[in-house]
Formats: C-alpha cells, sequence, structure tokens
C-alpha cells in the first residue's frame, strides 16, 4: 500500500492527567501515515486526485486544541477515526503522538502511542 507521510508535527495542547499538564500545556509531536492508493495523483498531477496533508496537518493541530484528554492514547484514537471519517480517499493510518515531556522522573527521550487503523 502507498503512503504519505506526515512527521514530527509539533502541536502546543494541554493533554495529560496531572493539572499542571492541562494548565500549562506542553508540546507533542504527531506522526501520520496515510495509506491509499496513489497510482492516481502519481498520474494526473492533481491535487484533487489526493489526500492534502496540509489539511490533514490543520486538522490534527485544530483537534489537539478543541478537545482535551487524561491520556494519549485517547488523544490518538480520536486523532484516527476523525482522518478516516473525514478524508475519504485514506484506506488506513498508523498514527503517532509523542509526549517529550511525560511526568517521569528519570531520564527519557519521550513516550509514544502508536494506533493503526482502517476503514
Amino acid at each position: 500500500m502507498d503512503c504519505v507521510c506526515i512527521n514530527d508535527l509539533e502541536v502546543f495542547a494541554h493533554h495529560g492527567v496531572l493539572p499542571e499538564e492541562r494548565e500549562q500545556g506542553q508540546t507533542f509531536y504527531v506522526d501520520v501515515e496515510l495509506r491509499m492508493d496513489l497510482s492516481a495523483p502519481g498520474k494526473s498531477d492533481n491535487l484533487d486526485d489526493a489526500v492534502n496533508y496540509a489539511e490533514v496537518c490543520a486538522y490534527i493541530n485544530d483537534e489537539m486544541h478543541a478537545v482535551t484528554f487524561d491520556l494519549i492514547e485517547a488523544v490518538a484514537e480520536h486523532l484516527a477515526a476523525g482522518i478516516l471519517e473525514r478524508f475519504d480517499k485514506v484506506d488506513s493510518l498508523r498514527l503517532t503522538v509523542k509526549k517529550p515531556r511525560a511526568p517521569i522522573p528519570l531520564p527519557f527521550g519521550c513516550v509514544s502511542v502508536t494506533v493503526e487503523r482502517a476503514r
């Protein structure tokens, strides 16, 4: 399956279990692989035949600001379902939400959750 990949989309939002996470907010990073047949846009060179990845990025950003969740699992599930609902050319996707400032008192790179969903 072909895919369009968006990597490390940076979104400042207010998700988390702790009150300070919800009040102060923090930076999250989102990766998404949009799986679909890319032969039509590849042949036509026409954006109307493709998924507009700028619109996908705007959707992710808008939703991460509009709705607040305790868990990044819920963020990932919400975003994945919304992308499949709004972008009908996407057959399936793999979406990762990364939380580099998770409240863990030890050195680490980031905490992330990945979901894979299909129609």
